[in-house]
C-alpha cells in the first residue's frame, strides 16, 4: 500500500471514528441533560409549606393553645364554687335520748325517753362558695399565665427561626450537591472525548501505553463520584422533605439561588434589628414579668381568706331532729403566724428577679457578639466567592484551550489533565464559597431575629 493510500485509509477511519466519538457524547449530553419529571422547588415555596406543615412547629404552636386553656381554667376560680353532698347511714347500735322534768322550764312534766328510729338515714346537702379576699391572688395568677402564653408565643418565633434556617441550610446544601453534580457530569463528558482521542493516538502510537489507561482510570473515579452525589443528594432530599413535613419519598429539585453581593447593612443598623427582634431578649424580658407577678402572689398570701357560703341540708330518715337547714354566711381563714416560711419565700423570689434581671443583660450581650460575627463571616464569604469565581472562571478557559490544542498535538497530555484536575478542585472551592454565602446570610439574618 502506497504512503497515499495508507493516508487516506487513516484519514478515513479518524472520519469514522470521529463520528462515532461525537455520536457518543451527544448521547450521554443527551441523557444528562434530558429532563427529570420532578417537581421544581423553589426557596420561597420551601419555607412556605414548613411554615405550614412542619411537625415541630405544631407542637409549638400547640403550646400557646395550652397555655390559653390554663388561662381560662383559672378564670373560673373566680365564680362560686357548687357543691353537692348526698350521705347514706344505718344505724347499728340503738340510741336513746331522755329528758327530766322541766328540764325545759315546766315541761315536760315527767321523764320523756325518746328512742331513735331504726333503719337508714339518708342526708343530701348543697351549697355554693364564693371566694372574695381571694379574687386579688386569682387576678394575679391570670396575669401570669398571660405572660406564659406570650413566653410561648417567643418560643413559636424562636422554633420558626430555627426551622427557616435548617430548611435555608438543607436547600442550599441540595443546590451545592446539584451544582457538584452537574460538574461531574461535564467532567465526565470531558474524559470521554479524552478517552477517544487517546485511543486514537494510541492506534497510531503517538502515545504511550499508560496513558490511556491513566484517562480510563480518571473517567471510572468521575462516573463513581457521580453516583456517590447522586446517593448524597437523595438523603439531602429526604431530609429536607421531612423539614417540609411530607412524604419523604417526595421527588423534587431544587432552583438556583443568586449570591447577592448587594451592600452589607450598616453595624449599628444590624444591632439595632437584632435586639428588637430576637425572640430571646423578649423571652427573658417577659421571664422577668412573670418573676415579679411570682413575688406579688407570694405576698397576697399575708392575706386572710374569706368566703361567702350558702347550703342548704335536707334529712331523710328521721324525725326527732329538724329535717332541713339552710344557711348563709361568711367564712374567714388566717394563718397569723408561719414561723418565717413567707418571708423566706418572698426572698426567694426576689432573687429569682435580681437572676432574671442579670440573664437579660447577658442574652443582650452575647446576642451583640452573634449577630457582628455573622456580619463579619458574610463580608468574609463573598470575598471568597468572588476570588474562588475567578479561579474558576481561569482554570475552565485553560481546559479549553488545552484541550484544543492536545487535539493538535501541541500539548502533552500531562498538561491537559493537570489543568483539568486544577479545574476540578478550583469548581470545588467555589462551590464551597457560594455555600459559605448562602449560609452566612441565612446565619445573619436569623441573628437579626428575622423570619
Amino acid at each position: 500500500m502506497t504512503k497515499a493510500k495508507r493516508l487516506n485509509a487513516n484519514w478515513t477511519n479518524w472520519i469514522s471514528f470521529r463520528k462515532i466519538g461525537l455520536l457518543m457524547l451527544f448521547i450521554q449530553w443527551f441523557v444528562i441533560a434530558a429532563p427529570v419529571h420532578a417537581e421544581i422547588l423553589t426557596l420561597e415555596q420551601a419555607l412556605e409549606l414548613s411554615l405550614q406543615q412542619n411537625r415541630e412547629l405544631e407542637n409549638a404552636g400547640l403550646e400557646i393553645d395550652k397555655a390559653t386553656e390554663n388561662i381560662e381554667a383559672e378564670r373560673t376560680k373566680r365564680l362560686p364554687k357548687l357543691n353537692f353532698d348526698l350521705s347514706e347511714s344505718y344505724n347499728l347500735t340503738p340510741q336513746t335520748f331522755t329528758y327530766k322534768a322541766g328540764t325545759f322550764g315546766t315541761v315536760p312534766t315527767q321523764d320523756v325517753e325518746i328512742t331513735a328510729q331504726d333503719g337508714f338515714t339518708t342526708i343530701v346537702s348543697a351549697g355554693a362558695k364564693q371566694p372574695l379576699a381571694q379574687l386579688y391572688k386569682i387576678g394575679l395568677s391570670i396575669d401570669q399565665l398571660e405572660v406564659m402564653k406570650e413566653i410561648a408565643g417567643q418560643h413559636l418565633r424562636a422554633s420558626r427561626q430555627k426551622i427557616i434556617k435548617k430548611v435555608k441550610t438543607a436547600y442550599y446544601d441540595i443546590l451545592k450537591t446539584q451544582l457538584s453534580l452537574q460538574a461531574s457530569n461535564e467532567r465526565i463528558i470531558f474524559y470521554r472525548e479524552l478517552a477517544l482521542l487517546v485511543d486514537r493516538q494510541f492506534a497510531q502510537q503517538t502515545v504511550l501505553s499508560y496513558q490511556p489507561l491513566e484517562v480510563k482510570s480518571r473517567l471510572a473515579r468521575s462516573e463513581h463520584e457521580v453516583k456517590r452525589e447522586q446517593n448524597i443528594l437523595a438523603t439531602q432530599q429526604e431530609e429536607l422533605n421531612l423539614l417540609l413535613g411530607r412524604n419523604v419519598l417526595t421527588r423534587f429539585e431544587v432552583s438556583s439561588v443568586t449570591a447577592s453581593h448587594a451592600e452589607l447593612p450598616a453595624k449599628s443598623e444590624v444591632e439595632s434589628l437584632a435586639l428588637s427582634q430576637r425572640p430571646e431578649i423578649q423571652e427573658t424580658e417577659l421571664k422577668l414579668e412573670h418573676a415579679k407577678y411570682g413575688y406579688r402572689i407570694k405576698q397576697s398570701e399575708y392575706f386572710p381568706d374569706i368566703d361567702l357560703e350558702v347550703r342548704y341540708t335536707r334529712l331523710f330518715g328521721t324525725e326527732f331532729i329538724p329535717d332541713q337547714e339552710s344557711s348563709v354566711g361568711l367564712r374567714l381563714y388566717w394563718e397569723f403566724y408561719d414561723w418565717g416560711r413567707k418571708s423566706d419565700d418572698l426572698s426567694k423570689k426576689q432573687y429569682t428577679i435580681r437572676q432574671t434581671r442579670n440573664e437579660i443583660k447577658e442574652t443582650k450581650a452575647r446576642i451583640l457578639i452573634e449577630v457582628n460575627d455573622r456580619l463579619r463571616q458574610l463580608e468574609n464569604a463573598r470575598d471568597l466567592d468572588i476570588v474562588t469565581k475567578l479561579t474558576q472562571t481561569a482554570a475552565r478557559e485553560k481546559v479549553r484551550v488545552l484541550m484544543n490544542q492536545y487535539r493538535q498535538q501541541a500539548v502533552l497530555l500531562d498538561d491537559l489533565l493537570r489543568a483539568e484536575a486544577d479545574l476540578a478542585d478550583a469548581n470545588s472551592e467555589y462551590h464551597h464559597a457560594l455555600l459559605s454565602v448562602w449560609s452566612a446570610q441565612a446565619e445573619l439574618e436569623k441573628a437579626m431575629g428575622e423570619g
